[in-house]
C-alpha cells in the first residue's frame, strides 16, 4: 500500500460522519449523528464470539483471545459511528513500532508495521458482527474515523491492545450467500444482485491493492438509489436533499429522520484478507460504499466508482 498523509486520509470526505454530514447539508444537519439499526449476526457457524464494546472513546474487550475463526461482534454503545481496525503487527515490527505510528501525522506509518485483518463495523446504538480468521500475535483496535473536528477516534483514545494465541483451532468458515470482492474500484459481485431478507452472511474479501471497506447503509422508504449516489457525489457545501425531486417521496424538507442510516459492515482491511459479515437485514434498498481514500489522489474510493446499490426482498 503506498504511504498517504494523515490529511489525505481524513480530509476528503472519507469518513462515514463527514461525507454523511456533507451530503445531507442543511436539510438533515439536526440528524447528526444517524442511528444505525441493529445488524443481528446470523451465526451460521458455530465459531467462539468475542464482544467489542463501543463507547466514546473507548473500546472495551478481552486483552487475550484464541487465534481461529472467531465472531467479532461490536456493541456501539456510543451516539457516533464506528469501527474496530484490528491491525496485526508485523513479524518483523514491535508493538512500540505501532504504537509510536499511531502517533505519526502520516498513516502510511501504521501500514509499514502493521496490517488490517479487517473488523466490525456499527452505527450509534446499533450491533454489527463479522467472521474472521484471528492469526496468532500482537494487535491494537483502533478506530480511524475521525471527530467533526478531524482528529480520528484512535487519537482520542479509541484504540486496545490485545494478544492473539495460538489455539490451534482452524474452524469451518461459514456458507456464504454472496461473495463480493472489494477492488479498486468496485465491488465485485453485487451487479444487478438482489438477496433475500433475513438472516445472512457475505464473503467479503479484498481483491485490490489497496485498503477497503464495506459500509452498509439502508436508505430510508422513497429514497432510490439514484438520488443517493447524486447526494454522495454532490460538493460538501450543496445539499441535494433539500432540492432533489423526490416524485412521490416524501420532500427532505418534511422527512421524519435521514435518507438513511448505517447498518454496519467490514472495517478497512488490508489486501489478501477475508472477512465475513453477519447480518439480518429487513426489506429495502440498500446501498455499499468504501470511504477509504485513493492514496494518489486523496479521492474517496466511493468518488472513484466504488459504491453500488443492492435491494433485499
Amino acid at each position: 500500500m503506498s504511504t498517504f498523509s494523515m490529511d489525505s486520509f481524513l480530509g476528503h470526505s472519507i469518513s462515514r460522519r463527514t461525507a454523511v454530514k456533507g451530503a445531507l447539508g442543511v436539510a438533515l444537519a439536526s440528524a447528526i449523528p444517524l442511528r444505525g439499526l441493529d445488524v443481528l449476526a446470523a451465526q451460521s457457524t458455530d465459531v467462539p464470539e468475542v464482544v467489542i464494546v463501543t463507547k466514546e472513546m473507548s473500546f472495551e474487550m478481552p486483552a487475550t483471545i484464541d487465534s481461529g475463526l472467531t465472531r467479532v461482534t461490536m456493541d456501539n454503545q456510543g451516539m457516533m459511528g464506528h469501527h474496530a481496525m484490528l491491525m496485526r503487527v508485523n513479524d518483523d515490527a514491535t508493538l512500540e513500532d505501532l504504537e509510536a505510528a499511531l502517533t505519526q501525522p502520516d498513516f502510511g506509518a501504521i501500514f509499514a508495521v502493521s496490517q488490517s485483518i479487517g473488523g466490525p463495523s456499527a452505527g450509534p446504538g446499533s450491533t454489527g458482527s463479522v467472521v474472521l480468521d484471528l492469526l496468532p500475535g500482537t494487535y491494537i483496535a483502533i478506530c480511524a474515523i475521525p471527530d467533526e473536528n478531524g482528529m480520528p477516534h484512535y487519537a482520542l483514545g479509541m484504540q486496545a491492545t490485545f494478544e492473539v494465541t495460538d489455539s490451534g483451532a482452524a474452524g469451518t468458515a461459514p456458507e456464504a450467500a454472496l461473495t463480493i470482492e472489494l477492488m479498486e474500484m468496485m465491488f465485485h459481485g453485487f451487479e444487478g444482485t438482489t438477496v433475500a431478507a433475513g438472516p445472512q452472511t457475505w464473503e467479503v474479501v479484498n481483491a485490490g491493492a489497496q485498503l477497503h471497506e464495506l459500509v452498509l447503509l439502508k436508505l430510508a422508504p422513497g429514497v432510490t438509489y439514484d438520488q443517493f449516489e447524486a447526494m454522495m457525489m454532490a460538493p460538501p457545501e450543496a445539499s441535494p436533499m433539500a432540492e432533489m425531486d423526490m416524485g412521490a417521496a416524501t420532500p427532505a424538507a418534511e422527512m421524519a429522520g435521514p435518507p438513511f442510516t448505517e447498518n454496519g459492515g467490514v472495517a478497512p482491511m488490508s489486501p489478501g484478507y477475508t472477512n465475513y459479515f453477519e447480518a439480518d437485514l429487513v426489506a429495502g434498498e440498500y446501498a455499499v460504499i468504501c470511504f477509504v481514500p485513493d492514496p494518489e489522489t486523496g479521492a474517496p474510493h466511493f468518488a472513484l466508482g466504488m459504491i453500488a446499490g443492492i435491494s433485499v426482498a
